[in-house]
């Protein structure tokens, strides 16, 4: 997101429901995979809080950081253009919880993009 948008400005973008799919890993068990919103925040924390210590010391570069609420905002408030992420998800007890995020961020002014793609300690290796 640059400076001259705002969180509501980004919110005006279409979602780019062509990228769902649901997967069948490696272990027979169902993935569905799709862009982020807003509205993942809750489950964006829940996805952090069950990281194991090499993931969340490799993604959060050892810095002891603990997210907030605002952080998962605007983590997970994308444009789908310059910012755009697919989260993985399951059913965890019930519930949808996010086990996989890969994310980038297009550089300004360059044709390049930072990317981060982080799983869940559990659904490593399944393919």
């Amino acid at each position: 997101m640059s400076k001259q948008e705002t969180q509501e400005d980004v919110q005006k973008f279409t979602y780019p429901s062509l990228y769902e799919s649901e997967v069948i890993l490696a272990d027979g068990s169902a993935m569905i995979l799709r862009p982020i919103i807003t509205d993942d925040a809750e489950r964006w924390l829940s996805f952090l809080s069950r990281l194991g210590p090499d993931s969340s010391n490799l993604w959060l570069h050892h810095i002891p950081w603990e997210a907030a609420p605002e952080d998962a905002r605007r983590f997970c408030t994308v444009d789908y253009k310059n910012t755009f992420a697919l989260v993985g998800e399951t059913f965890l007890e019930q519930k949808r919880e996010i086990v996989a995020i890969g994310r980038y961020y297009r550089l300004p002014n360059k044709n390049s993009a930072e990317i981060i793609i982080v799983i869940e300690d559990a659904y490593r290796r399944k393919g």
